[in-house]
């Protein structure tokens, strides 16, 4: 007994080696991007970098990946990630990234929009919006009553404006401010998140719809270890939730865990 058990050691040691090793050499450098959305991915590099990049890092890293992730404006990240130049984009919805291999749902986004204080809108229905110029992202996708509107009007430029580049919800919230548009459409959490760091949220009112949609990082379509990376991603992002680490990353930024 003693020489199989010391034997069986020995065998478990090395594949014990063995696994190491494999994971070692199959460890990557994950290349994440998109334009801040905070409080899904924030600044690069900071204490607070958004909780969709620290669940990535800490859920892949259990994988022995590294998590790089990098500000890019919106339609050059999914372009880029179209491509292949990187891994992936952050907080996409499944229509922005159609082809792409999706992780797990990293929590709900929910349609938002702004507007200044004294002209609250009904966002469960379009018609109140007629006549009024909205403000959007270029690239994004916008879904029930906003994306009717925007759809409706998106050649209108008197009643549908698009802003790119890193800070476009910064650009959209100035042209609020100094009356150029009269409306903001933004997912739900952002606006909150940006309106309680900074001096504006007694200049503005915020309203969304009832219906979310689960918020993904997208890997890209070219790359070959794609679907193994979302995979591990799945497991590393239960075991995050089953040791309460991920209540802990979600409170950081005052939100709850999703279901």
């Amino acid at each position: 007994m003693k020489f199989i058990a010391g034997s069986l050691l020995r065998s478990l040691a090395m594949c014990s080696t063995l696994l190491i090793s494999t994971a070692i050499a199959q460890a990557d450098t994950i290349v994440l991007k998109s334009d801040l959305w905070c409080p899904y991915n924030c600044e690069p590099d900071s204490e607070l970098p958004g909780y969709m990049i620290e669940v990535a890092q800490e859920a892949l890293g259990m994988f022995g990946h590294t998590v790089v992730y990098e500000k890019l404006n919106w339609l050059r990240s999914v372009e880029k990630a179209r491509q292949g130049e990187i891994d992936g984009v952050i907080g996409a919805v499944e229509e922005e990234v159609v082809g792409f291999v999706l992780g797990p749902p990293l929590g709900p986004l929910v349609d938002g929009i702004v507007t200044r204080v004294g002209e609250e809108l009904d966002l469960s229905k379009a018609e109140p919006l007629e006549g009024l110029t909205l403000g959007g992202i270029n690239g994004y996708e916008y879904v029930g009553p906003l994306g009717e509107y925007i759809e409706k009007y998106r050649d209108d430029h008197n009643l549908v404006q698009f802003v790119s580049g890193d800070n476009a919800l910064e650009m959209n919230l100035q042209k609020l401010i100094a009356g150029r548009i009269d409306v903001v459409a933004e997912d739900y959490q952002v606006i909150l998140y940006r309106l309680r760091e900074g001096d504006l949220a007694d200049k503005f009112t915020v309203a969304h719809n009832e219906q979310p949609d689960p918020g993904y990082i997208a890997f890209s379509p070219k790359n070959p270890n794609s679907e193994l990376y979302a995979k591990q991603l799945e497991e590393g992002l239960n075991d995050l939730r089953a040791s309460g680490r991920l209540a802990e990353i979600m409170a950081k930024y005052s939100l709850p865990v999703w279901n």
